[in-house]
Formats: structure tokens, C-alpha cells, sequence
């Protein structure tokens, strides 16, 4: 059973890869009515950015575009549980493979 520190460092390492994860840009969808929704994120899209253009839906974004980013933490939990279970099964494969590597030295 791993110690307190390999959690510590497991939830620490998965957090820190969902967050990069968020600087990958996964998908993009315009619409008709001006609008750009830029999704980030790996597995799952946690990050979305909007970006609202000139037309006749958004009359105020005919000065300057108007952006704004919107955190789904949910899905960003959940990103982040997934992280830490591929963290935990490559510990599973190290710790066999150690002890198939040990048994093969004695035997």
C-alpha cells in the first residue's frame, strides 16, 4: 500500500496536468448569430472561451469583440480522477513489474 506521500504527490501531479491540459485546445464552433466558443481541456473540455462579434444578436460588440471564459469544475474533477487513476495504474504496472524483476533474480 503506498504512504500518504504518493497520494499527496498523485493528486498534486494530477491537478497540475488537468490545469496544462486547459492550454489545449480541443474544439471550436461558430455560430451564425456571431458568436466563437473555443473549448480546452484533455479528456473532457473543462475550459471554454466565448468570444461574442458584431452582428445583429450582439450589437454591443461592434466597438471590440467582448470576451468571456466559463470553468466547468465538475468536469474538471472529474479530469482530474482520471489523471490520478492512469497515475495509479502505471504504479501497478512498476510494483509487478519490480516483483517479476526480483522473483527472476532469486529464481
Amino acid at each position: 500500500m503506498p504512504g500518504p506521500y504518493f497520494w499527496l504527490v498523485l493528486v498534486a501531479s494530477a491537478i497540475v496536468l488537468t490545469l496544462v491540459s486547459g492550454l489545449i485546445w480541443t474544439e471550436m464552433l461558430f455560430s451564425l448569430g456571431g458568436e466563437i466558443d473555443s473549448f480546452y481541456g484533455l479528456p473532457f473540455p473543462w475550459k471554454e472561451n466565448r468570444e461574442l462579434v458584431c452582428s445583429p444578436l450582439h450589437p454591443q460588440a461592434c466597438q471590440s469583440p467582448i470576451y468571456l471564459t466559463q470553468f466547468d469544475w465538475f468536469i474538471f474533477a472529474v479530469d482530474v480522477l482520471i489523471y490520478m487513476g492512469v497515475g495509479y495504474g502505471f504504479l501497478l504496472i512498476y510494483t509487478k513489474y519490480r516483483a517479476a524483476k526480483s522473483a527472476e533474480a532469486v529464481g
